[in-house]
């Protein structure tokens, strides 16, 4: 964090790879876990901060913190293609209006969707596991 923001993202490209690598090796034992359940995977769908120009953050924490949600969204997506999986993102900022519209429900009825899911899945089911449903829900194929 206290290095130049030229200086930080050299450091931290070291490291990306080996961050890649277990995202598609998490991805990989959750496919397997799943496929042992008889459950297929045909898509994913990932949440996360969009891209921005972080130079433009002045705050070094800050912009630490903005860099690290890109890193995350990305690596998932370098994960889901490495298994040959479709996979879609969303920005976190106004994921809900994008999943009424995206979704062609009313917020009431995606609220109670998702709290259904959340019934069946158990604790924890706090924003972050509802907005990873959704965005399953939403990289859904369509029939």
């Amino acid at each position: 964090m206290e290095l130049p923001w030229i200086e930080a993202q050299s450091a931290v490209r070291r490291f990306e790879s080996r961050i890649e690598n277990v995202a598609i090796k998490a991805l990989s034992a959750l496919l397997s876990e799943l496929g042992s359940k008889e459950c297929r995977v045909s898509s994913v769908g990932v949440v996360g901060s969009p891209d921005r120009n972080l130079e433009r953050i002045g705050n070094p924490h800050i912009r630490a913190h903005a860099a690290e949600g890109i890193l995350f969204r990305r690596v998932l997506e370098v994960a889901a293609a490495a298994h040959n999986l479709k996979w879609r993102s969303f920005s976190d900022r106004d994921f809900g209006d994008l999943a009424v519209s995206e979704l062609g429900r009313k917020p009431q009825e995606i609220k109670l969707a998702l709290a259904a899911i959340g019934h069946s899945a158990g604790k924890p089911w706090r924003a972050d596991e509802r907005a990873a449903a959704t965005a399953a829900w939403i990289a859904l194929p369509r029939a």
